[in-house]
C-alpha cells in the first residue's frame, strides 16, 4: 500500500524575531515556519541564539520585535 501524503500545514510561524539583552542581540531578524509533523534541528555555535529562539517559540520568553502565529492564531507576545 502506498504511503499516504498529508498536506503540509503550517503550525508555527515566526517573522522578524529579535531579542535584545543589552548590549547583546541574542536573536537577530529570524523568520521560521514549521509545518505539522516536521522534525527539525537547530545547529549553531555557542552563543548563536539557539536557546533564546527556542524559548521565544515555546513562549518561555518574549521577543522584543517580530510576530508569532501558532495554529493560525496570532500570539500577543506581551501576554
Amino acid at each position: 500500500m502506498p504511503e499516504q501524503q498529508i498536506p503540509a500545514t503550517v503550525f508555527l510561524e515566526g517573522k522578524g524575531l529579535f531579542k535584545y539583552y543589552d548590549p547583546i542581540i541574542a536573536v537577530n531578524d529570524i523568520s521560521i515556519s514549521i509545518n505539522r509533523g516536521d522534525v527539525l534541528a537547530l545547529i549553531g555555535a555557542n552563543g548563536a541564539g539557539k536557546s533564546t529562539l527556542t524559548k521565544i517559540l515555546s513562549g518561555e520568553t518574549t521577543a522584543d520585535q517580530g510576530s508569532l502565529v501558532i495554529g493560525g492564531n496570532p500570539v500577543d507576545m506581551a501576554s
